[in-house]
C-alpha cells in the first residue's frame, strides 16, 4: 500500500496536496498521510500519519 503510493510520488512529486508549510505536501493512503517534501531532486519523507489521530499534533508536525 505505502510502496505504491511513494512510487508515484518518486514519479509524479507535485501528486501531494500542498500544506500551509510550503515545503510539505500530503498524500492520502487509506486512513494515512504521507507527509513529504520537495528539496531540489530529493523526495523526503517527513513522516506517514494515521489521520484517526489527534489533528492537532499534525500541524504541530508541520510546523517543524
Amino acid at each position: 500500500m505505502f510502496k505504491d503510493a511513494i512510487n508515484l510520488i518518486a514519479e509524479y512529486p507535485e501528486i501531494g496536496k500542498p500544506t500551509d508549510n510550503y515545503d510539505a505536501r500530503i498524500k492520502i493512503v487509506r486512513d494515512y498521510l504521507i507527509i513529504y517534501e520537495i528539496k531540489k531532486e530529493n523526495i523526503f519523507i517527513l513522516s506517514i500519519w494515521n489521520s484517526r489521530q489527534n489533528p492537532e499534533k499534525l500541524k504541530v508536525l508541520l510546523k517543524k
